[in-house]
């Protein structure tokens, strides 16, 4: 979601995805946003780079996914929150992220790592994970959270 551009470390997804591709052939790669420059992103039989979306069409794209891989390191990016609270599983290289949610791995997993890791559980373990992780997003990180923590503080 976003730019494609170098700061967002897409070849890291591109190369972990190829990686687990020879144990799980059928996995499939979704690049959503815009690219400064097209020339650096990769050409993948099973990639698609859909290009930008608009806002009102983010449900609908988070809704086609059936996970979320982000390697862009620095603070917590809101796009990490809008895929939580969209109810996907969530792997990524953010420390900010990791720090505050539930991840399928150690904290030092590489993001081959962890999709290894998420495709081993059954999705019962999955969904426990993302309600969880979802429940942190509500409670820490949108609007009614930080309201309910206000009042309290205030009364």
């Amino acid at each position: 979601m976003g730019r494609l551009d170098p700061s967002k470390n897409i070849s890291s997804i591109v190369s972990a995805v190829s990686k687990v591709r020879t144990l799980n052939p059928d996995l499939e790669l979704t690049l959503v946003g815009g690219p400064k420059d097209s020339n650096g992103l990769p050409v993948i039989d099973w990639a698609v780079i859909k290009g930008p979306v608009a806002r009102a069409e983010l449900p609908e794209v988070y809704a086609s996914a059936d996970v979320f891989l982000h390697a862009f390191q620095g603070s917590l990016d809101k796009v990490l929150i809008e895929a939580t609270l969209s109810g996907l599983p969530v792997i990524t290289v953010n420390n900010e992220f990791k720090n505050s949610f539930e991840i399928f791995g150690k904290k030092s997993d590489s993001i081959e790592v962890q999709l290894r890791n998420l495709l081993t559980k059954n999705p019962a373990e999955i969904m426990e994970i993302v309600k969880r992780n979802y429940k942190t997003a509500v409670e820490n990180h949108e609007m009614r959270g930080w309201i309910n923590r206000l009042v309290k503080t205030l009364i």
